[in-house]
């Protein structure tokens, strides 16, 4: 994924967040179901009341060619809390 990179949550997990200047590589899947997206998405914890991530379009790079895929990326309250030093939101 172009224009990204990853940063360390306190738990260990490796969040994705843009970087112009950075790119991370990835696994993409095909042929996704609404319900597998939403399995996706609670896994994630993208339905808790403060998520740390959220699902987004983004342009990656699939076999050397420019495509739009979904991809989970940190959201501005898990980014606030790294520039403070403060506690994650939990997901449970």
């Amino acid at each position: 994924m172009p224009e990204c990179t990853t940063v360390t949550s306190k738990w260990g997990y490796l969040v994705m967040i843009p970087d112009e200047n950075s790119s991370v590589e990835g696994v993409v899947w095909r042929g996704l179901t609404v319900q597998d997206f939403a399995i996706l998405d609670r896994y994630e914890g993208c339905h808790v009341e403060t998520p740390i991530y959220q699902r987004e379009k983004w342009k990656g790079i699939v076999e050397g060619k420019a495509e739009e895929v979904w991809a989970y990326f940190g959201t501005s309250t898990f980014l606030i809390s790294i520039r403070k030093g403060s506690d994650e939101p939990s997901i449970h």
